[in-house]
């Protein structure tokens, strides 16, 4: 028995072979390519393409067990068993269809596939909401036909992304409103194209994310924050102004009760000249507030200007005990000075805001130091820096209000049965002037042991002669 091979024959093996042979070099590229995970899988299918190629080759060469007869229906088979051993011992068709349901079915932003002539070929429950349109009657339909009027205003931004064979990588974001509804919704649009092997554009990728929300949120801080920085205007105009307004009359009391108890018009009574000295000592002190809100106006407005000018520290240091030695001594505190010896004669900045930074920090050592000293120190830090150190014997500060101790209108007691007097502006004045001098503040107390806050300033020397 023999067997003759026509043309026919040689032009289907060949035709088989080309097949089988493109199909082996796309399985072998596919198993190259594929993440560890997925090789398995794409081995298996390798395998049983390699069947037909062993079998039909035994067959056309004799070699094979039983001669005339074609193994290759048979290795087919074999390659059948094989896909489907791998379809199900490594699912196969399970994986993708599991990820797309978990992750974009699941996704609460609209995804929409487009192919190359912008029909849409796929999308996600969260887009057929958005649409308006479900996944049956929106596949195959032109992207222009088949969404909302509201959605055409990405066709400018669609006509961006490059049709093939433009490059891959290009990306386009808008904001849109759906302009529907009592609340119009806001979409946040990125649309990316998708590539095919080689860097050709297959289509685009529209994630759609209502940030409806989000802008609410946004525009409602935003107000928030326009009304707070109105309000702060409001509130410094009017601190500006009441304390102008009150500074005359205030001024005119304290003169008139200065000019009572030095005799000016007459002879006072022991009683009468106590408590005209009472009222003197008021009207100063209420002076000394009204002065301490109009700067902190002047500084919240920036309208406050520190001088540049010479001055002699020690003079500094002269006045201020002469004019806070005498309260702190009326308590029986003693009122100790130190200068350091390196400190040079003569500085730079303005000594108006310097006093008035000693005259607030003394006065409050003198009003929580009920025994004890108070001591004023000028002394050099370092080479860069010179420091005013005023300390005292007080009851101290607890740590807990370290953190807000300089804020202003906050106080460590801040009950209305409070001994001390003050609006809790002092610190805060204080911090604000040196921070304007180009230096700050620190804070050394504990409850029950005093205070020591420490004013570093830049040491800017004048030269002698100047």
């Amino acid at each position: 028995l023999g067997v003759t091979y026509g043309p026919a024959f040689w032009i289907h093996a060949t035709y088989s072979y080309v097949l089988l042979l493109l199909g082996t070099i796309l399985l072998l590229q596919a198993f190259r390519r594929a993440p560890r995970l997925y090789r398995g899988q794409v081995g298996v299918m390798l395998v049983g393409a390699l069947f037909p190629w062993i079998a039909n080759a035994l067959h056309i060469f004799g070699l094979g067990p039983v001669q005339y007869l074609d193994l290759t229906p048979f290795a087919f088979m074999l390659t059948g068993i094989a896909i489907a051993w791998g379809l199900f011992r490594f699912q196969l068709l399970d994986v993708v269809p599991a990820a797309r349901d978990t992750v974009v079915e699941g996704m609460g932003d609209g995804v929409i596939v487009l192919d190359a002539q912008q029909r849409i070929v796929d999308l996600n429950p969260a887009a057929e909401a958005i649409l308006g349109l479900t996944i049956s009657d929106a596949v195959g339909q032109s992207w222009t036909c088949a969404v909302p009027n509201w959605l055409g205003d990405l066709n400018g931004a669609l006509a961006q992304v490059p049709s093939p064979p433009s490059p891959c990588g290009v990306e386009r974001q808008a904001q849109i409103s759906d302009g529907e509804g009592p609340i119009p919704r806001t979409f946040e649009v990125q649309i990316s194209a998708l590539a095919q092997q080689g860097g050709r554009i297959a289509g685009c990728l529209i994630l759609l994310r209502d940030i409806t929300e989000h802008k609410r949120v946004e525009e409602t801080l935003s107000l928030a924050r326009d009304q707070a920085l109105e309000a702060s205007r409001l509130k410094t105009e009017f601190l500006a102004n009441v304390s102008h307004d009150l500074r005359t009359p205030l001024n005119a009391i304290q003169g008139f009760a200065d000019m009572l108890h030095d005799g000016v018009y007459g002879s006072l009574t022991e009683a009468q000249y106590r408590k005209v000295g009472r009222i003197a000592a008021n009207a100063r002190q209420l002076t000394s507030m009204v002065d301490d809100l109009l700067d902190q106006a002047k500084i919240e407005a920036g309208k406050l200007e520190i001088e540049e000018v010479p001055f002699s520290p020690a003079g500094l240091m002269e006045e201020v005990e002469t004019i806070m030695a005498p309260q702190a001594r009326a308590k029986g505190l003693q009122f100790q000075t130190e200068i350091s010896d390196d400190l040079p004669a003569s500085l730079s900045g303005d000594p108006q805001r310097i006093r008035q930074v000693l005259v607030n920090l003394v006065n409050n050592a003198c009003k929580f130091t009920q025994e004890g000293h108070i001591r004023l120190r000028a002394y050099r830090p370092d080479a860069d820096h010179w420091a005013l150190q005023v300390s005292d014997t007080g009851e101290g500060i607890p740590k807990e209000a370290h953190h807000y101790i300089f804020d202003p209108f906050r106080r460590v007691d801040g009950s209305p049965t409070r001994v001390h007097s003050g609006v809790g502006l002092g610190l805060a004045l204080v911090s604000r002037l040196v921070a304007l001098m180009g230096g700050h503040i620190e804070l050394d107390s504990e409850l029950g042991s005093g205070s020591t806050f420490t004013v570093i300033l830049p040491l800017d020397p004048v030269q002698a002669g100047l």
